[in-house]
């Protein structure tokens, strides 16, 4: 993953280069945009930012509606990494009314992206009607993948405001249609979900009696066979915290040493990426 972004960087600067020696405002627009992402990707925000917002001006100044909603897209999700997220909707908001005048399937993109931000800004009235929006589209146009994603998002939302039981329901089998390929995401995604749970569940009654689960639960979760490193050193954080809020000092110690060497490991691929 982190050599496939060197080489897309240094393919991009250079497609970039050519560009601005062409001259011409749609291939150079497109050279930024593209060159800007691998940046914001790499965690270079403030390489990416300059590059994107002069990719916006050029879409804008063109009239190209497709690239200025895209455009706008990618300035909102630089935002949201920085944590402005009033500011990543505002921005989004304008991509995603582009997408829903034209009736894009880009549309649903734009969609879980405001979501998440909603989320985050805790606006549970913004979040319900996006949702509905979402679930709706989704449905129009079979886009089965995205209905799940959102429903997950909605799952989530539930969680974090303590509706438990509705939160359960939305990632259930029935509700998402998984099929047999899907099985392990989803087993994935419910045990990050009752993890969760048990965070915020510390130092009440009810969490002390759920200790047999909680352990039952974390344990399923290490033994599942995961191949991304990232998504290795995210299961070996998560389980760190939980163990150790259950007192489980050694076994803490035991995933926070495996993240170290998850760390190394996807160091020693590429160390100028992840430095």
């Amino acid at each position: 993953e982190a050599e496939d972004l060197n080489e897309k960087l240094t393919y991009h600067q250079k497609s970039y280069e050519i560009a601005k020696q062409i001259g011409d405002p749609v291939q150079l627009g497109a050279s930024l945009s593209n060159l800007g992402y691998v940046y914001y990707v790499l965690c270079y925000l403030d390489k990416a930012e300059p590059l994107l917002r002069e990719a916006f001006e050029l879409a804008e100044n063109t009239g190209r509606h497709p690239s200025i909603a895209t455009r706008l897209n990618n300035l909102g999700l630089l935002h949201m990494k920085r944590g402005q997220h009033q500011q990543a909707y505002q921005v989004m908001r304008k991509a995603y009314a582009i997408d829903e005048e034209r009736e894009s399937v880009s549309q649903l993109l734009r969609a879980k992206h405001l979501l998440e931000i909603s989320i985050l800004l805790g606006d549970q009235e913004r979040f319900q009607k996006l949702f509905q929006d979402a679930i709706a589209y989704a449905e129009k146009y079979g886009l089965e993948r995205r209905r799940r994603d959102v429903l997950i998002l909605a799952a989530l939302n539930d969680l974090l405001n303590d509706r438990v039981m509705e939160s359960t329901k939305r990632i259930s089998v029935e509700q998402l249609n998984i099929t047999k390929i899907g099985q392990l995401i989803l087993r994935q995604k419910r045990l990050v979900f009752k993890l969760i749970l048990l965070q915020k569940l510390q130092g009440g009654s009810q969490y002390l009696q759920k200790r047999g689960t909680a352990k039952n639960v974390i344990e399923q979760y290490l033994s599942m066979e995961l191949q991304v490193p990232t998504h290795r050193l995210e299961r070996n954080i998560i389980t760190g915290l939980a163990w150790i809020s259950l007192g489980e000092t050694d076994k803490a110690l035991d995933s926070i040493n495996s993240a170290k060497i998850t760390v190394e490991e996807i160091l020693s691929r590429s160390p100028d990426v992840y430095a």
